[in-house]
């Protein structure tokens, strides 16, 4: 079984004489297994959590992705082993749910039960490219193969468009190669939020069929549990931004005949461009952060992508956190990456600044949970206000209340909460820092 995406399936096939049966890019996957055993999951190219059961070595293979796109859950019991996209699948079986680490490969033993976890993708990057102008030549050429591969589709393609830099550039790019009006884009807020605002100017300058999705503050809050149950998550950055993610994504199920769609995630993990990094003591210690966070991305950003649209019927694709691109853009000089001239993502800015409006590619950081509401009246503010009143209490103890009501005694999954390093910050809000 397999929960995902080969995106060079075709290619593998026409390498290794494979000829398939289905149309199934994941049905690669087997053949290749029976070819060259456990070592195949480094050929693959995509987002996948898959599981092989293989009668002859007695054995199960549970494979993950590189970044953990997929989300992966096992639990084991005396009686069982029981594997899931989805926490809430294994709370009956009372046993031990661990997230399966991405880039691992675990291979378990049928008749002792024995497990081993094996890492095949490593977060290591050597530095290879150590000036601009190559930095910025890698950069438009793998991330336009990036997108190009997350085209390929049988259903309807859209794109989330908040209007930062993150979704404007993939959303450009994404016109080079689809005529821009066939192109369905959204974005979410409350009326005056800046992200709608940037977002229609972006549409509007591309080109594409664009649809701005206004929501009220009740919309907002009474989506709080919901949101809890379908994520898996109590983190406070998590909720926040998933909230109007979870909205959208349903906006788009009830009123589109779009299934993918294409997202900016992952950009700020590889790129450090979080405001906090702005205190970055070193170059060393920035290209560190950006490896932590990109290790436990699986927790926090990429899990809220996931869940928040497939808990809607839609499959979400994040060309930022592609393979290739991942290795290569991790392998620029961390002297080049760091905050330059008071811009975080300088080269990925100076890469696609003739492609968008300057107020757009120059756009300073701006937190998804932050940008779908008013400068005025912050997302985090009107939380606050409503645990308060309404429940008596702080934000985060309303979300572990509600996390317990489903989930209690699985708190652990949620491994630490996501706050800004290297300052005295308790609220994660972009908002609040620098």
């Amino acid at each position: 079984m397999c929960n995902g995406e080969i995106y060079n399936y075709k290619e593998l096939a026409k390498k290794y004489n494979i000829k398939l049966k289905t149309e199934s890019d994941c049905e690669i996957i087997l053949h290749l297994y029976h070819l060259l055993g456990c070592n195949m999951i480094t050929l693959l190219d995509g987002v996948f959590s898959f599981i092989i059961l293989d009668r002859e070595q007695n054995m199960i293979r549970i494979g993950h992705d590189p970044i953990g796109i997929r989300p992966l859950y096992v639990c084991n019991t005396d009686k069982h082993l029981v594997i899931a996209s989805e926490m809430k699948c294994l709370t009956e079986f009372k046993g031990d749910i661990k997230m399966v680490k991405p880039g691992t490969i675990t291979h378990y033993d049928l008749f002792t039960k024995a497990h081993m976890c094996e890492r095949y993708f490593h977060l290591e990057f050597p530095i290879t490219y150590t000036n601009d102008q190559n930095s910025i030549e890698m950069i438009k050429e793998t991330l336009y193969q990036s997108v190009k591969k997350r085209l390929l589709s049988d259903r309807p393609v859209g794109a989330l468009l908040s209007g930062g830099l993150d979704s404007s550039i993939i959303v450009s790019l994404m016109c080079e190669m689809i005529k821009p009006s066939q192109i369905k884009t959204f974005s979410i807020g409350l009326k005056g939020s800046p992200d709608l605002e940037a977002a229609e100017q972006v549409a509007n300058h591309l080109g594409t069929n664009h649809t701005s999705v206004v929501i009220s503050e009740n919309d907002m809050l009474s989506a709080i549990e919901p949101t809890i149950r379908q994520i898996e998550s109590y983190d406070t950055t998590t909720v926040r931004a998933s909230v109007p993610m979870y909205l959208l994504s349903k906006y788009i199920k009830k009123h589109t005949d779009i299934t993918v769609i294409l997202s900016g995630e992952g950009s700020d993990e590889l790129s450090g461009s979080y405001l906090y990094f702005h205190k970055a003591p070193s170059p060393l210690a920035f290209q560190n952060e950006c490896i932590r966070l990109i290790n436990d991305v699986q927790h926090f950003d990429i899990l809220r992508g996931d869940k928040t649209t497939a808990g809607n019927s839609l499959e979400i694709r994040v060309p930022f956190f592609d393979k290739q691109f991942v290795t290569k853009y991790m392998s620029i000089d961390p002297n080049l990456k760091i905050v330059r001239g008071g811009f975080e993502k300088y080269l990925l800015r100076k890469s696609y600044e003739d492609k968008l409006p300057t107020n757009i590619a120059w756009r300073r950081k701006e937190g998804f949970s932050d940008g779908v509401s008013t400068i005025e009246t912050p997302w985090y503010q009107i939380i606050n206000n409503y645990t308060k009143k309404t429940f008596n209490c702080t934000e985060k103890e309303y979300y572990l209340k509600v996390f317990t009501q489903y989930y209690k005694g699985y708190e652990s999954l949620c491994p630490y909460e996501w706050l800004p390093k290297w300052m005295e910050q308790t609220n994660p809000s972009n908002r609040l820092i620098l």
